[in-house]
């Protein structure tokens, strides 16, 4: 198994695999071509990461891993990898995950920047009736 470092836009599985369960999965990530970091066994994407970089903000945009391979921190392997890269990331994710994000250093940010303030309340607004869940920003420390 081996990590890489890429573009989004160069990988068309990883590309259907956020369009395919967006709003899920993070489409922006598709939309601004976002650094990919991911992890390869046996030639195939088992596990991957997005970091969109919009200015000065860094935000973890989707965290996907095969379903076959869950359960090994192949995802918190990656988010390592982000966090040792750039400082003060962002995520967006669900309630339910936020004790995941905080095992890894994140903490609740309700003050953080506003493009992600602006998009979390969005989501909360317009998609939170159609997906059932609520999103919280949480930053990197």
């Amino acid at each position: 198994m081996r990590q890489i470092r890429s573009k989004v836009l160069k990988h068309p599985k990883v590309v259907r695999t956020i369009i395919r369960n967006a709003p899920t999965l993070d489409p922006l990530a598709v939309l601004l071509n976002s650094d990919l970091y991911y992890l390869e066994d046996e030639g195939a994407i088992i596990s991957f990461v997005t970091l969109k970089k919009m200015g000065p903000v860094c935000e973890l945009g989707t965290v996907h891993t095969d379903v076959r391979f869950r359960g090994k921190g192949l995802a918190s392997s990656l988010i390592r990898s982000v966090l040792n890269a750039n400082g003060g990331v962002y995520v967006l994710c669900a309630e339910r995950l936020k004790g995941f994000y905080e095992q890894l250093g994140f903490s609740i940010c309700t003050d953080g920047h506003w493009a992600v303030n602006a998009r979390r309340r969005l989501f909360n607004v317009f998609l939170r009736p159609l997906t059932g869940y609520t999103l919280v920003s949480l930053r990197s420390s």
